[in-house]
C-alpha cells in the first residue's frame, strides 16, 4: 500500500496549480509524482472551499444588499448592462420568492 501524501505537499500542489494553471501533467513532473496524484489538488481546493467559504464569501444579507452587489459590478464595468438588466429581473424574482417582498431601487 502506498503511502498518502502529507498534508504540506496537498498544499503546495494545490497552490502551484492556482498560481500557474499548468497542467496535471507539469505539476506532477514538476513534483516527480504519477499524474494521477495530482487528482489530490481537487480535494484540497474543496476543502478550502468549505474553510474559507463562510469567511470571505458571505452572502447578502437582504434585497438591498443583493442589488447594490449587482450594480457594483456595473460600476466597475465588470458587467454590461444588458446583463445587468437581466440580473435584475432574476434578482427581483429571487427577492419576491425568496423574501415574499417587494424592493424599490
Amino acid at each position: 500500500m502506498r503511502k498518502a501524501l502529507k498534508p504540506g505537499l496537498k498544499l503546495a500542489l494545490t497552490l502551484h496549480h492556482l498560481a500557474e494553471g499548468g497542467s496535471h501533467a507539469a505539476i506532477a513532473a514538476h513534483y516527480r509524482l504519477g499524474r494521477s496524484t495530482t487528482e489530490a489538488i481537487y480535494d484540497t481546493l474543496n476543502a478550502l472551499w468549505i474553510v474559507l467559504q463562510s469567511l470571505y464569501l458571505k452572502p447578502p444579507s437582504g434585497p438591498a444588499e443583493l442589488m447594490k452587489v449587482v450594480h457594483g459590478l456595473v460600476v466597475n464595468k465588470k458587467i454590461s448592462c444588458s446583463v445587468l438588466l437581466l440580473a435584475d429581473l432574476i434578482i427581483y424574482i429571487f427577492i419576491f420568492k425568496i423574501f415574499n417582498k417587494t424592493i424599490y431601487v
